[in-house]
């Protein structure tokens, strides 16, 4: 995938989806199909592999699949789209699959999911007439599209790819609308997000379908992107900062409701924990300073850690424990030079969630949402303010400005998140938590099903 060098304005990104949804192919909203493929404009990492994008469509267009087998009523109520097995996705899916009886109402649908009906398959159930339809209905509508995307000023070949990207997906949608609509029983349509390439299609055949439709916040939102426009009738967020956010974002208030979040939940620790932990991650009795690296980029990467270098030596005490963790996806051979160059350590990557929260005592972060997290537990955060393209910081400039949680500019900024300690009412972040969040999602949801 091939780094974008243009820099696209959020806003602008937002209005063009938005505009481009009075535009539908048989109720399915044009707009909707791109909200993934513009986030990632707005990110900078838009692929532009022509050839790829093509094949794609080619793929969909070819796929031999037993229509007969897959086209049939599983006499289900409810819809669910998980976008992965990251630790919170996985708590978020609980609020539908640790509850039986709701789990029998229900197909759940996402990557590598053993769902009644094979994910993949959804997406390939439109003939070769089908094929075409899409075909004519993009050439009648062409020009207008391509106007609409004239404020982005889009090269041919980008134009192309995005054109191809929207055959792409309406045609995955249009097959997966044909299931859904021989599904009687379904009277909701949720998932952990309303924006990616394949979750965004289940949102679009709601709102073709007239179905009700209700996105959770997966994680921390951040500057402008991953969130808005909202695709689902509803948004399920944390608490109060984020309905701020969203609000000032565009997003109508009555389509956000505070529930809190099933992601993380009270931890008690016991001393005998805390203990073994420490003597787990040869934990000295000083200070512990973590560093969270999110999105790889080397220079960036190296950039902070020498930043936490700076700060090592000039604020270290001799107990004082200093470690960078990576995020979970990333490969962790890739960041030994971490250890060889700066001779700090690397917490192990799949280290226990419980432990983690025992050791840390200070979390410095770039664009992280475990600092919010670490908010929860009382734990000091500082973010790195280190960047011309700050705007780009994402949640760690959101926590700045709602919770005043210090930004760091200089190694010598670090005087201030060890001299003056201001925890914000986590509340307000997350207005409920662990199972007492998924009983209310439950309830809710139960009352949709009514």
């Amino acid at each position: 995938m091939k780094r974008s060098h243009n820099t696209f304005s959020a806003k602008k990104l937002n209005e063009i989806e938005v505009s481009l949804n009075h535009l539908n192919y048989k109720g399915l909203e044009i707009g909707s199909m791109l909200s993934y493929y513009f986030n990632r404009m707005f990110l900078g990492d838009f692929d532009f592999r022509l050839f790829r994008h093509f094949s794609v469509l080619v793929y969909y267009f070819l796929k031999p699949v037993n229509k007969n087998k897959y086209l049939k009523d599983l006499n289900k109520s409810v819809v669910y789209f998980t976008s992965g097995k990251h630790r919170h996705l996985k708590e978020i899916e609980g609020i539908i699959t640790e509850e039986e009886q709701l789990l029998k109402k229900t197909i759940v649908f996402g990557p590598g999911k053993e769902s009644d009906t094979a994910y993949r398959y959804v997406f390939c159930l439109s003939g070769v007439l089908d094929f075409f339809k899409v075909i004519l209905f993009f050439i009648s509508r062409q020009e207008i599209i391509i106007d609409m995307l004239k404020p982005l000023n889009l090269n041919i070949k980008t134009k192309m790819i995005l054109c191809i990207n929207l055959l792409t997906q309406l045609l995955k949608a249009y097959s997966l609308k044909k299931f859904i609509a021989l599904q009687k029983n379904v009277k909701l349509i949720a998932g952990d997000y309303d924006r990616g390439k394949e979750s965004s299609l289940f949102f679009a055949v709601a709102k073709a379908l007239n179905i009700k439709s209700v996105v959770f916040q997966h994680g921390v939102i951040n500057h402008q992107a991953g969130y808005a426009p909202v695709n689902a009738d509803e948004i399920w967020v944390w608490g109060d900062m984020a309905r701020l956010q969203l609000s000032e974002r565009g997003v109508p208030k009555k389509k956000i409701k505070v529930t809190g979040t099933p992601i993380i939940e009270d931890i008690e620790i016991s001393s005998e924990f805390k203990y073994a932990t420490q003597k787990k991650y040869n934990i000295e009795s000083g200070k512990t300073i973590v560093l969270a690296l999110s999105a790889p980029n080397k220079a960036n990467d190296m950039k902070m850690v020498r930043f936490l270098s700076e700060i090592k030596e000039k604020y270290a005490k001799p107990n004082d424990n200093f470690f960078v963790k990576i995020h979970p996806a990333r490969k962790f051979y890739a960041y030994s030079w971490i250890q060889n160059d700066f001779n700090i350590s690397l917490l192990p990557q799949n280290i226990d969630y419980k432990e983690f929260v025992t050791i840390v005592d200070i979390l410095l972060v770039y664009n992280s949402g475990i600092a919010t997290e670490m908010l929860y537990y009382k734990k000091t955060v500082g973010v790195l303010d280190i960047w011309n393209n700050s705007f780009r910081n994402g949640n760690g400039h959101e926590l700045n400005r709602y919770f005043s949680v210090p930004l760091l500019k200089k190694p010598e900024d670090f005087e201030t998140i060890i001299s003056e300690v201001n925890i914000p009412d986590s509340k307000k972040v997350f207005c409920r938590v662990g199972k007492e969040a998924k009983s209310e999602m439950r309830h809710l949801i139960k009352m949709l099903l009514t």
